[in-house]
């Protein structure tokens, strides 16, 4: 309740601001910080709610998303990677859209094949294209 009237009320918030105020919250009452859970929720209430949350604003990048960048833009900070990529690829895509991506990208190259879809493919290892 704290953090959807923390969004509701007063300026629009950045992605990283909601996320921020939700690990305050949840420290502050015992728990431990949930980074990537805000994250995820912030980006969607970006998403379908731009006017409380800034679709435009950086994120918080995930392990995932950090190994693809560090494979594929090296020596670039994270908030300008992903800035870096939404430009080159048109500047329709935001911020949150290339964290996702890039934690896609990792997600196939690493667990392109599960050990539990080879079985059920009665033993047929695919390959794939990386």
């Amino acid at each position: 309740e704290e953090l959807i009237e923390f969004v509701s009320y007063g300026n629009i918030k950045g992605i990283k601001e909601v996320v921020d105020f939700g690990n305050d919250w949840l420290r502050s009452n015992g728990f431990k910080r949930q980074n990537f859970v805000l994250t995820a929720f912030a980006m969607d209430m970006a998403e379908y709610f731009p006017h409380l949350v800034d679709r435009e604003s950086d994120v918080y990048v995930g392990s995932n998303a950090r190994k693809c960048l560090k494979l594929i833009l090296p020596k670039v900070k994270h908030d300008n990677a992903l800035r870096h990529l939404c430009e080159i690829t048109g500047g329709v895509s935001k911020p949150y859209d290339m964290e996702d991506v890039a934690c896609d990208f990792i997600r196939y190259i690493e667990n392109f094949q599960s050990k539990e879809h080879i079985e059920m493919n009665s033993g047929i290892v695919y390959k794939n294209n990386v």
